[in-house]
């Protein structure tokens, strides 16, 4: 069932998606996730993402809480970058660095919204030179729900050359609460790129394996986590992207305490995992109250961070005619 549920005066409207395994919903505003429910074996239902107490104003939440973001993800040094031997000033909403798509990335964008049969499609025009970004962007979102299963579908095109790089900001707690460092992670990856006091990549990819980055068997996060080393204390714990080795269901996180298990497959090559270092920082909690440290895991499915200014592959340049697609898949289930 996909569900229109509210509309406000300003153009914001809720949607609810359900099944008889998940109940989920989601905004135009910022293409937010408001809650994620897994229903348990007595009918009741859980939710398994951290949420803001006040949704309508994104603008006061620098945590990006369950929104997508862009047109870049992750940051860009300088805010600034060269394309066609032009270069772009974009806002410096991270110190001296871009963060997330600007001041009003797409995380404060109203997207026009349409219920399909097998999901909601949201779509936003990015004009030419919003946020300091070139072309005339169309960017489209789907959520699909299938049984335990919910699609996130990225495309993209513009007319003239640009950067993409879209992901959703979630921070899940399979718990519904406490702190994410309990909880065993596994990431099909090889390699994770080194970040500088600033949490920018060096543009370096370094062999995880033996390292606290190797997540290739399922690891307690804490247990892995070493507050003394270098790339910890620059993260403050781990805000860093992995570079995946596998085709499909290359994360698994969960919760044995909990009896909850999270699956990600994406055709997307990397992984950025933020154990929510500076979650208090953020937004509020529905009670008002704000989110401790590590109250949250975000898993934000991604191409290359800052690889326009690093030169890595695959590239987040969007030539002109060209379309971007991408998906990835959320399976929930009980362990």
């Amino acid at each position: 069932m996909n569900e229109l549920i509210e509309t406000q005066d300003n153009g914001r409207v809720v949607y609810r998606m359900e099944n008889d395994r998940l109940r989920v919903m989601l905004s135009n505003l910022g293409c937010q996730l408001l809650s994620i429910e897994m229903k348990d074996e007595d009918g009741s239902y859980h939710d398994v993402i951290l949420r803001p107490k006040d949704p309508e104003h994104p603008e006061k939440d620098s945590s990006y809480m369950g929104a997508v973001v862009g047109r870049i993800a992750n940051r860009i040094a300088g805010g600034r970058f060269t394309l066609n031997g032009v270069e772009y000033t974009l806002a410096t909403n991270n110190g001296r660095n871009h963060l997330h798509g600007g001041n009003v990335g797409f995380n404060c964008r109203l997207f026009s919204h349409q219920a399909e049969e097998d999901g909601i499609l949201f779509s936003y025009d990015s004009p030419h030179m919003e946020e300091g970004y070139p072309g005339n962007l169309h960017v489209e979102v789907k959520y699909v729900l299938t049984g335990d299963c919910l699609g996130i579908q990225y495309s993209g095109s513009s007319d003239q050359d640009t950067i993409l790089n879209l992901t959703n900001h979630m921070y899940f707690n399979l718990a519904g609460g406490g702190s994410i460092l309990g909880d065993k992670l596994q990431v099909k990856s090889d390699h994770y790129m080194p970040v500088d006091d600033e949490c920018l990549v060096t543009g370096e990819f370094m062999e995880s394996h033996g390292t606290i980055f190797d997540f290739n068997e399922a690891s307690v996060i804490g247990d892995k986590m070493d507050r003394a080393a270098q790339q910890i204390r620059n993260a403050q714990g781990y805000d860093h992207a992995f570079v995946l080795s596998a085709d499909r269901d290359q994360i698994v996180l969960s919760d044995e305490a909990a009896g909850r298990q999270l699956t990600v497959s994406t055709d997307l090559p990397m992984v950025h995992v933020y154990t929510g270092n500076v979650l208090p920082q953020g937004a509020a909690g529905p009670d008002g109250s704000h989110y401790g440290v590590n109250e949250g895991i975000c898993l934000e499915t991604e191409l290359c961070p800052d690889s326009i200014n690093v030169e890595k592959e695959p590239s987040v340049i969007l030539r002109a005619g060209e379309k971007f697609h991408s998906e990835t898949y959320y399976r929930f289930s009980k362990i």
